[in-house]
């Protein structure tokens, strides 16, 4: 997906990336070759069902996973070297997003 990565592309090349990084992932680890090939179609399929239709945008040079971004704000804070109020602008988030990261954690 190398010289595409940055221009519009179909859905259907979206699909079949995501089937093949399925593929490639299952495949490193060691999955049998039957389970890989119904997973890797499951999810594109799940994928096309769940979004179709709606135009999806990916930031470039964010990382995917808030669960992450989540659990390294938690840490920064319990490092005690961080305030919220400091956190917030190192993650580029609201004050509000992060008294909301340490209400949830509450729960």
């Amino acid at each position: 997906m190398g010289s595409k990565s940055r221009t519009n592309i179909k859905g259907d090349e979206v699909l079949t990336y995501i089937a093949d990084k399925v593929t490639e992932v299952l495949n490193q680890r060691a999955v049998p070759k039957s389970v890989v090939a119904a997973a890797a179609l499951a999810v594109s399929d799940g994928i096309s069902e769940t979004f179709g239709g709606q135009l999806i945008y990916f930031r470039i040079g964010h990382s995917n996973s808030s669960e992450e971004r989540r659990l390294s704000i938690i840490s920064d804070f319990e490092t005690g070297n961080y305030s919220r109020g400091e956190l917030a602008s190192k993650y580029g988030i609201s004050l509000q997003q992060v008294y909301r990261i340490f209400k949830s954690r509450l729960k």
